[in-house]
């Protein structure tokens, strides 16, 4: 008498990874653009520089060095 065989569970493998690596970046660019309008150059010169320092600033506070950071006069 022959049965009627029916596979219950089926041979092979599952498998499921997943994982997750958090690294400093070893560089990054980041495009500003700084608007200013003054009654003079001199002013909109000097509220740019302002403007700048003011990043500078923020970045030293989360540990980046001067030396780490170059800027551009591209427009």
């Amino acid at each position: 008498m022959l049965r009627d065989t029916q596979i219950q569970a089926p041979w092979g493998v599952s498998a499921y990874g997943a994982a997750s690596v958090k690294a400093a970046p070893d560089l990054v660019r980041v495009r500003l653009a700084v608007e200013r309008i003054k009654p003079s150059p001199k002013e909109v010169f000097e509220a740019g520089q302002a403007n700048v320092a003011d990043l500078r600033s923020v970045l030293r506070r989360h540990d980046i060095p001067d030396g780490a950071v170059s800027a551009s006069r591209r427009c």
